[in-house]
């Protein structure tokens, strides 16, 4: 069986209180943490990595807190930095209300990101996204 064939049943995992990768450039420095990491279905971390087989991300606002682009930007390449599906992973970004947001890599060191008004287009370009990873994780690629 292919990788690309291979049909994983996946789950939302709260990890609040597990920092994302420090992401660095020059002197300059960011860390953060998310809200869910999404992998599969009953998969235990086998290290203190709990992002290595992250498929994604969601990022919860409430209340008055608002999204940056730069800190969703900042948080998709620190778990791509973690996850065996490096560039591979998706980030969805939401208020549960009227915000939802996608962003991925377009290609190679380049994201993009997209604001949807319909959670259901929203979620569903989220699915595609880690379906995309899901038939391309590292160890599947050829070099």
């Amino acid at each position: 069986m292919s990788c690309a064939s291979m049909t994983v049943p996946l789950e939302f995992v709260p990890v609040l209180g597990c920092k994302l990768r420090d992401v660095h450039k020059g002197k300059q420095r960011a860390c953060g943490q998310t809200d869910l990491r999404v992998a599969r279905r009953g998969w235990t971390p086998p290290t203190d990595n709990v992002f290595s087989e992250a498929r994604g991300l969601v990022e919860l606002k409430v209340g008055t807190d608002k999204f940056t682009e730069a800190q969703l930007h900042l948080e998709l390449v620190s778990v791509s930095l973690a996850s065996l599906f490096k560039q591979g992973v998706a980030l969805l970004a939401t208020d549960c209300l009227t915000r939802w947001g996608v962003w991925s890599f377009d290609r190679n060191n380049t994201i993009s990101g997209v604001w949807y008004l319909d959670s259901r287009a929203a979620i569903e370009d989220f699915k595609k996204k880690m379906e995309t990873a899901l038939a391309t994780p590292s160890d599947c690629r050829t070099s």
